[in-house]
């Protein structure tokens, strides 16, 4: 996943997200829908995740222009009721910026459920770590990943087979058994 966002950490979005997916990336990932829709007028087609906070009335134009959303919190959960948008979930493992604790993940899961929430849907599963910049505390990192883990187990368990990512650019490098499907750069592509 090519991380295009804030405009492409200042290299200009649109050429960078075109070069990106020339080049195959597999996925983008955007801080705002506003980045995602523009980006979709400019012609880019590879799949686009916003990894910010999408406000509730946004959900029908992600929908609209074939952009995943970022869903951290109950707001959001409650927001896919009847969108049809497809989504990733954020697992707060450490990071303590946003995202479902693993704790919340079974309730999740049954609202998921209850709503009758299309599997193919559910898209994505990830976390973000806190300290995997940083090579003198790998403790943190691994036990971030153990918690995520034990997540992608109850997700699973359940039904869904998303994909699963959660190394950014230093996890990438510093911790490659915490690849899963995805990987997250950005800072280290430019």
């Amino acid at each position: 996943m090519a991380i295009v966002k804030s405009n492409a950490y200042g290299h200009d979005i649109y050429q960078f997200a075109k070069e990106m997916e020339e080049l195959g990336a597999d996925y983008l990932a955007v801080d705002s829908i506003v980045e995602g829709e523009a980006l979709r007028k400019h012609g880019i087609k590879s799949p686009i995740l916003v990894l910010g906070y999408t406000l509730p009335e946004k959900f029908v134009n992600a929908y609209k222009h074939n952009l995943a959303l970022t869903v951290s919190h109950k707001e959001g959960l409650l927001m896919l009721d009847n969108s049809h948008v497809r989504f990733h979930l954020k697992i707060d493992t450490g990071m303590h910026r946003q995202g479902f604790t693993p704790q919340e993940i079974p309730s999740v899961l049954s609202f998921l459920k209850k709503h009758k929430i299309p599997i193919g849907n559910f898209e994505g599963l990830y976390t973000h770590f806190a300290a995997a910049k940083n090579p003198a505390f790998p403790k943190d990192t691994r036990e971030q990943t153990d918690q995520f883990k034990t997540v992608v187990e109850l997700v699973e368990k359940a039904g869904y087979s998303p994909i699963k990512h959660a190394a950014a650019s230093s996890g990438t490098l510093l911790f490659p058994d915490t690849h899963f499907d995805l990987v997250r750069i950005g800072i280290s592509l430019y």
